[in-house]
């Protein structure tokens, strides 16, 4: 059980950092974006894990993003930890007019890995995450140097919700 717990709780995590689609560094609203050049770069935040019972945990994250060879393809890293989670996974995005399709997977537990399918909206994106252990609705909002992601599994057998805040400037 505490094995299944934390690679929810590894993939839940990995989801919330999946975030950022639509912030835009110029601090406008952002509409459907064309490309993925505003989170080149580094971004950091801190984050809360609400399990299924006990107490919330904080954490802390820190995502690279590295546009891959055209402005609609981008590959992720993100790195976060708690006292007792450590996440390390790598996501391929891409941008298909007002969709957003990929695959992520974990760097730490083999196997745990999925894709990304979802669409552009108005200052940010909702995607669905799926994968062979975890499905989960991801809703991102953003605009200038700032985001805020909430990550909420199909099944709330480990965690409720995922959520963070995270910072470019």
């Amino acid at each position: 059980m505490a094995t299944r717990s934390r690679l929810l709780t590894a993939a839940a995590i990995s989801a919330l950092c999946l975030g950022g689609l639509g912030a835009d560094p110029q601090g406008a609203s952002a509409s459907l974006p064309d490309s993925f050049s505003s989170l080149a770069g580094r971004w950091s935040g801190n984050g809360t894990v609400k399990p299924a019972t006990g107490p919330a945990e904080r954490f802390n994250c820190v995502v690279t993003y590295i546009p891959q060879g055209s402005s609609t393809r981008l590959r992720q890293n993100l790195r976060c930890k708690s006292d007792n989670y450590k996440l390390d996974a790598a996501t391929h995005l891409e941008l298909r007019g007002d969709k957003v399709v990929g695959r992520w997977q974990d760097n730490i537990y083999t196997g745990l890995n999925g894709t990304v399918s979802g669409t552009v909206k108005d200052g940010g994106f909702d995607v669905v995450l799926s994968g062979r252990f975890f499905t989960a609705k991801m809703t991102v909002v953003g605009s200038g140097c700032r985001q805020s992601v909430t990550v909420t599994p199909a099944r709330a057998d480990y965690i409720r919700q995922v959520s963070a805040s995270l910072r470019k400037c």
